[in-house]
């Protein structure tokens, strides 16, 4: 029943005012709708970016680098040593995926994979300069 002396649209707002799921229905939609547009201008803006690129060297023989290590790597702990590396490397991978962004270099790979190395039992030395002069992180 309408009230008196409101115009039809004063009472629509009334009713809404009134009504448990109107303002808040009407609120989450307009968030919704502006959440929306907002991600789309900002994964064109993203997308434009121009972003330096970083170049990281092949990785080099790894039993032959390991000659050069004077770190107190034995002859016989060497090939351990290789298999541990190559792990590690094939574990964590040189780029990270981001959905809508792309692909780009990540910039904690050096440490993760000092981590990895370190926990299968390997000084920080030897794995310290093994990662600066050949493993290319």
């Amino acid at each position: 029943m309408p009230e008196k002396d409101y115009t039809y649209n004063e009472q629509l707002l009334l009713e809404a005012v009134k009504s448990t799921y109107g303002i808040p229905t009407v609120a989450l939609s307009a968030l919704a709708v502006t959440g929306a547009f907002a991600g789309m201008k900002l994964a064109t803006f993203l997308s434009s970016l121009s972003l330096p690129t970083i170049n990281i060297p092949a990785l080099p023989d790894l039993p032959s680098t390991l000659d050069t290590l004077n770190v107190g790597i034995t002859s016989a702990e060497k090939p351990k040593f290789a298999s541990d590396g190559l792990a590690c490397l094939a574990a964590h991978p040189k780029n990270i995926d981001i959905p809508l962004l792309g692909s780009f270099p990540d910039p904690l790979r050096g440490g993760k994979i000092a981590a990895c190395m370190v926990a299968k039992g390997w000084g920080d030395d030897a794995v310290i300069q093994w990662l600066r002069n050949y493993a290319g992180v």
